[in-house]
């Protein structure tokens, strides 16, 4: 994440107001309680602090901006199935793809990406593909 954009993402967690935060019908009262006990906002790297929650927030803010992505998220293997489903619950209408499977599987992904609002990478898959995914403009 470049310097401006995470800068922005602090920005905007420590200073978005109440009904700012409340962006979709699902990221209503808890959310925006829970982004505003935590601030100010920082880089945490413990687990069940809410980092997935306050991104898919930010996020869903973006696309009610008319900042629609695609939004590049890269996430160990393990989690990309708590990504989504962490998303289905906060952000129903968010289009994900999840660039994950076996290399057929990610063949036939690698045209959707700039369809989608996120797109969901485990490291070494985005690494492997670097090259096919280098015609994607990521916001």
């Amino acid at each position: 994440m470049s310097l401006a954009l995470k800068s922005s993402c602090v920005t905007f967690f420590n200073e978005a107001d109440r009904n700012t935060l409340m962006t979709t019908p699902r990221i209503t009262d808890r959310v925006a309680d829970f982004i505003i006990s935590s601030r100010p906002f920082m880089d945490y790297e413990d687990l069940g602090l809410g980092k997935t929650i306050q991104v898919i927030a930010f996020l869903t803010h973006l696309k009610s901006q008319q900042i629609f992505g695609p939004h590049l998220i890269v996430v160990p293997s393990s989690t990309i199935e708590n990504w989504l489903s962490e998303f289905a619950n906060w952000s129903p209408g968010m289009k994900i793809i999840t660039y994950y499977g076996s290399i057929a599987d990610r063949r036939q992904l690698r045209h959707m990406a700039a369809d989608r609002n996120v797109c969901s990478f485990c490291l070494f898959h985005l690494l492997e593909q670097k090259i096919s995914l280098c015609n994607v403009l990521f916001v």
